[in-house]
């Protein structure tokens, strides 16, 4: 059978492609790939970082894709830069983000507390580390006992109680004695929380305290650490004239009769 040269000639180049190298792939466009190294190096460079920071407030989407393609652990890093930048609203957005990527997020976290002087960062970040229970950051959070803002004591005292473990009794009993009220409270419901029984003798003494709002918070305390045989020094504040105080003791008391 006689074929067209034209068949001929389509054969042959089927066979090439089939049997031969595979045709080339065009390359990525260079926009594509400048675009890729440029993300990179803003991320993983401190400088880079602090361009993107300047950059937030007026490119906030383009920042955000930045940080969404981020690679760990410049991610961890950009995110809490980010932080310090932010206000309101995208400030509790990166914290919420940092506290999602759990353990990562702490040693980049515990360096920022040992610099930060805004008030704002520093609580966010004593909340973040809170909450991720990181038990590295005790030393740091024991600095920030006698910071002169009460809120940063606050705050630091609550931090303790949520890590909990070997010392943070002691060192919240530091504050007991502090000027301000909403700061012994802190400090007592941070023992209530620490769930270390070594606090109880404390909290039981608070429950006298002058102020409602600690005597409240020792209340609430003891229903954490306490047993029946404490119930008699909260029924005396079932009488209390404050209202809080009285429902916070009966409270309290219904969690001892459980047990």
């Amino acid at each position: 059978m006689r074929l067209g040269f034209s068949l001929v000639v389509s054969l042959m180049a089927f066979v090439a492609c089939v049997d031969g190298d595979p045709p080339a792939r065009d390359p990525a466009p260079a926009s594509a790939v400048n675009s890729a190294r440029t993300r990179d190096s803003l991320v993983s460079t401190v400088e880079g970082r602090d361009r993107l920071a300047a950059d937030l407030s007026k490119n906030r989407g383009r920042v955000l894709e930045v940080l969404a393609k981020a690679s760990p652990p410049h991610d961890v890093a950009l995110a809490v830069r980010l932080m310090v930048e932010a206000r309101g609203e995208d400030k509790l957005t990166f914290a919420s983000w940092l506290v999602d990527r759990g353990p990562r997020s702490a040693p980049v976290l515990v360096e920022l507390l040992g610099t930060a002087t805004d008030l704002s960062t520093t609580v966010q970040t004593l909340q973040i580390l809170g909450k991720l229970k990181e038990w590295k950051a005790i030393p740091v959070i024991k600095t920030r006992l006698g910071d002169r803002d009460a809120w940063v004591r606050m705050a630091s005292a609550h931090a303790l109680g949520e890590i909990g473990g070997q010392g943070v009794v002691s060192a919240l009993g530091e504050l007991m004695t502090d000027s301000e009220a909403p700061v012994v409270a802190a400090a007592v419901i941070a023992i209530g929380k620490s769930g270390d029984r070594e606090g109880l003798p404390r909290v039981l003494n608070a429950l006298g305290h002058a102020n409602p709002r600690v005597r409240g918070a020792a209340a609430s305390a003891v229903g954490r650490l306490g047993s029946v045989t404490d119930a008699v020094r909260l029924r005396a504040l079932l009488e209390d004239p404050d209202q809080g105080v009285r429902y916070k003791a009966a409270e309290a008391l219904d969690l001892l009769a459980a047990e």
